[in-house]
């Protein structure tokens, strides 16, 4: 078995009723009252989409276009920034 090692850049931005937690690289995001609950929301919402991704055989990656990227266009709303570690094991059965 194969393990397979990500780092995904993702961010927290600060919104008039709460927080948003956006992963970058695979165009995912969660909301909650506190920044902890957005990040741990976005955890489970990017696992959920690797599950998916890779079950229905579609590419991993799937960046925020440049134009709706926050860094870019909400800079001064940013109040983390982070990286999600990720695994994949693969396994290859004939």
């Amino acid at each position: 078995m194969e393990n397979y090692n990500f780092n995904f850049e993702c961010i927290v931005v600060k919104e008039p009723n709460g927080y948003s937690a956006i992963c970058l690289d695979v165009g995912v995001a969660s909301d909650a009252d506190s920044s902890e609950d957005a990040k741990t929301n976005l955890k489970e919402a990017v696992e959920l989409y690797l599950e998916d991704t890779i079950e229905s055989n579609l590419p991993i990656l799937r960046p925020i276009p440049m134009d709706e990227n926050p860094l870019d266009i909400q800079a001064k709303d940013i109040v983390e920034r982070f990286y999600m570690k990720v695994k994949l094991d693969l396994s290859i059965y004939v």
